[in-house]
């Protein structure tokens, strides 16, 4: 329905529904909660980026690809196994590193 809502974000907005099936009318403004949220997220691919660099301990701006894969699967919002590869899929590099740069243009594409 065009969203990514974090876990954390639907757990709030359907407090209220817990373990209750929703009709439409419930279901709306939901939504429009979950929408309203998306619209206002902040991001700076810059920052982003910043934040990456930290595990650039060559800096030549790229990581391994065990230290993101620990990264998806273990800190924040954590991805499945077939989620991180899939990732890894289109950022590891033919040197078997991971491109900061390509990273961050991957995880902002749709942003």
């Amino acid at each position: 329905m065009g969203l990514n809502p974090r876990n954390c974000d639907i757990v709030s907005v359907t407090r209220n529904f817990a373990g209750k099936r929703l009709s439409f009318e419930d279901f709306l403004p939901v939504y429009q909660a979950l929408e309203k949220m998306e619209s206002e997220k902040q991001f700076d691919a810059a920052s982003f980026q910043d934040g990456f660099k930290v595990f650039d301990s060559e800096g030549n701006g790229s990581m391994s690809v065990a230290e993101l894969k620990d990264i998806l699967t273990r800190l924040g919002e954590k991805l499945s196994e077939e989620e991180a590869n899939a990732v890894l899929g289109a950022v590891v590099d033919s040197d078997g590193k991971v491109s900061i740069d390509k990273l961050v243009k991957y995880a902002t594409a749709s942003v």
